[in-house]
């Protein structure tokens, strides 16, 4: 579990992390959007949430790769598309243009009520295996990240170079199509006047003219005693609002502590909470705000941040997609 040790360690390095390039109730069938109770930490840990920055900036990442050395064989295929993204209708086209099933009204209720919602099993166990693979793969990155060199925490991650493999590609593409919505209600309700295209390439294209050029897909890979730093991913000017995590490996097997935290500033009061996944689920949160009611009228804006406690024991391994690219 997440201790208060490991709170305020994750709470105590947020300098180093903020950054990156600075990173509803309906009835739910099986597989559909689950219900992710909040776990309020701050009744515990007071003392390690009392100076949340709100200034992020962004990371200088180095671009020339550095030779992994991970544990994993590198002979892992490209996945492709797996059966159980089918059973959710994320890449029938049809689906995508009519009214969304249960799991994304869900969805988007759930993002309304606390900035983030779990979509279970978005991926089957050997598609996991398979993305965790590409790792070790010589090929298809663009650059590799140490986060101890860069006061981001422990552990590394690498950056996928496109053309990403064809299932990232893919996810990146639908799950955009579905958050646009959602991303240019949250900009109405925070009063930005910038609005989101239905389509990634024309938001790409967006980012790409302003010089953002770089892919902001990639992979972690956590250790024993490796953390990550709360931080926002934010990269550059365009900032899509919303991004997704997937969880590859299985906790208590593969690794034990390593949960996912999230926080939110709203004036002088903080909360964290803990987000409890399973191996091939999906985690859409907001990268920087998010608008939450006015305590009278109108919507006020929060800011959130993420990262991961110390992994106890195992080895954990996540994909990020991040819609907007870098500079």
């Amino acid at each position: 579990m997440l201790d208060m040790a490991g709170l305020r360690r994750l709470q105590e390095c947020r300098d180093c992390s903020i950054a990156a390039a600075s990173r509803p109730s309906q009835a739910c069938p099986a597989g559909g959007w689950q219900a992710l109770p909040p776990v309020d930490i701050l009744s515990t840990a007071r003392s390690g949430m009392q100076a949340l920055r709100r200034s992020p900036r962004l990371r200088q990442l180095p671009t020339a790769p550095i030779p992994p050395t991970p544990p994993i064989p590198p002979t892992a295929p490209i996945p492709q598309t797996p059966p159980a993204m089918h059973n959710l209708g994320l890449f029938d086209n049809e689906a995508c243009e009519s009214a969304p099933p249960c799991h994304w009204t869900q969805m988007e209720h759930q993002l309304d009520e606390q900035g983030c919602a779990r979509l279970r099993g978005l991926l089957d166990a050997q598609q996991c295996r398979d993305l965790a693979a590409l790792y070790a793969r010589e090929d298809g990155f663009r650059s590799r990240i140490v986060m101890a060199r860069h006061g981001f925490g422990r552990g590394e991650y690498q950056y996928f170079d496109y053309p990403l493999p064809p299932l990232l590609q893919r996810l990146r593409e639908q799950l955009y199509l579905r958050l646009a919505p959602v991303a240019n209600l949250w900009n109405q309700r925070m009063g930005l006047e910038v609005r989101y295209p239905d389509r990634l390439q024309d938001f790409l294209a967006r980012c790409h003219a302003q010089g953002q050029l770089r892919p902001t897909p990639l992979i972690l890979q956590y250790g024993v005693g490796d953390y990550n730093c709360l931080h926002q991913d934010v990269y550059g000017e365009h900032v899509f609002p919303l991004q997704v995590v997937l969880l590859l490996s299985r906790p208590g097997r593969d690794f034990t502590g390593g949960e996912f935290v999230i926080t939110q500033a709203d004036g002088d009061r903080q909360r964290a909470d803990v987000m409890a996944l399973d191996q091939g689920d999906a985690l859409v949160l907001a990268v920087r705000h998010r608008p939450v009611p006015g305590r009278r009228t109108g919507y006020r804006r929060v800011a959130m941040r993420h990262g991961v406690s110390r992994i106890h024991s195992g080895h954990r391994h996540t994909v990020g997609l991040i819609f907007h690219d870098a500079l």
